[in-house]
């Protein structure tokens, strides 16, 4: 049986950037969509997209800030979290340190799919 679908809202959460000029990594609110333990929004870790260059949205750990991946659609972020989200892994652990579980290993080889990637 499969997991039921993830249920996307509209929510304002925060990501870690890093500005350009700016020396260190800084909490910047965005408001986007979020499901269970992950957001989505159009940016990356340079901060949102505005739009003067290719799309692109990041989905984000909400509980620790971490990003996943960042493509140039928001439904390939949101394939990849349905593909994640069933997975027994501590999603909602707030160090990104702690993101560990027996189906870690599942969720780095799917996030080596993605074009643009981070470590876990």
């Amino acid at each position: 049986m499969n997991p039921p679908p993830l249920t996307w809202t509209k929510a304002t959460f925060h990501v870690p950037i890093h500005p350009p000029g700016e020396s260190k990594i800084v909490p910047f609110p965005v408001a986007s969509i979020v499901s269970g333990p992950f957001g989505i929004f159009r940016g990356d870790t340079k901060g949102p997209d505005l739009g003067v260059s290719q799309p692109r949205f990041s989905l984000v750990l909400l509980a620790c800030g971490r990003f996943l991946s960042t493509s140039a659609r928001r439904i390939d972020c949101q394939v990849l979290a349905e593909e994640l989200a069933p997975l027994e892994v501590a999603w909602s652990a707030t160090d990104p340190h702690a993101v560990t579980g027996p189906g870690i290993e599942t969720a780095r080889w799917l996030l080596q799919c993605c074009q643009r990637r981070y470590e876990l």
